[in-house]
């Protein structure tokens, strides 16, 4: 996620996992979101991953406001290529779901 944390990665992140423990892992990293949370630019955070998504088969789900540039669709495009699928969720009067990017 593109916030800023202290720590080696710069950002939030939850490593690859499965089963319960893994889930409360992503749910407690949730939970830690503010709106007054440090972030930086989405195209930063999309270099500073890109190695690590193109060699593994992560799931990137895309949330918040996201305008389209063409140096994040790049990204986006390449991962898809290598097996990485790209979501957003999608909000609107009628709820909230995940669609293919």
């Amino acid at each position: 996620m593109n916030i800023r944390v202290p720590g080696a990665a710069g950002y939030l992140k939850v490593d690859k996992g499965e089963g319960r423990a893994h889930l409360l892992r992503v749910l407690e990293t949730l939970a830690r979101i503010s709106v007054s949370s440090v972030t930086f630019p989405l195209v930063e955070l999309l270099a500073k991953t890109d190695g690590e998504i193109s060699s593994t088969a992560a799931v990137v789900i895309l949330a918040g406001r996201h305008e389209v540039d063409g140096r994040q669709e790049k990204y986006y495009q390449k991962w898809q290529k290598h097996g990485s699928p790209v979501y957003r969720i999608i909000d609107d009067e009628e709820g909230a779901y995940l669609a293919k990017w």
